[in-house]
């Protein structure tokens, strides 16, 4: 998984901008994470233990993006309910 992270930089007071390729295809995507510092971020990302012992304060999205690197919207595509 680790892979998939492109870039990580600190936004004062807001968190860190993480850019990852997606899997699907491979384009980047990047959203901010409400993590205190780059050090950080890396330390959890790179714990051998589910993503959501390693960022419990992030929501499923969030996790999901850092899994898959599809955005908010294109997670609510792929995995929006179809009316019967």
């Amino acid at each position: 998984m680790i892979d998939l992270i492109k870039t990580v930089k600190e936004v004062p007071n807001v968190g860190v901008e993480v850019t990852v390729r997606r899997l699907l295809d491979g384009e980047e995507r990047t959203m901010v994470i409400d993590v205190k510092s780059k050090e950080e971020f890396l330390t959890a990302f790179k714990m051998d233990a589910p993503i959501q012992v390693r960022f419990p304060s992030l929501n499923p999205m969030q996790r999901e993006f850092l899994i898959s690197g599809l955005t908010e919207e294109e997670q609510n595509e792929l995995f929006k309910e179809e009316d019967d």
